[in-house]
């Protein structure tokens, strides 16, 4: 696979309460219009805390 050479990579880490007029924060950033990407990908993690 090739890289352009202005390719960029940013990880976004927010969590699932954060909100933005009321819409959960990741709609906004990757629908809203905020930035213009090529490809998004949203992961849901676990928190790591386990479940006890």
């Amino acid at each position: 696979m090739r890289v352009p050479e202005d390719a960029l990579l940013l990880r976004i880490f927010i969590g699932e309460d954060d909100k933005h007029d009321g819409q959960p924060l990741y709609r906004v950033i990757i629908g809203g219009g905020l930035v213009t990407l090529e490809k998004v990908r949203v992961v849901k993690y676990g928190t790591g805390e386990g479940d006890g």
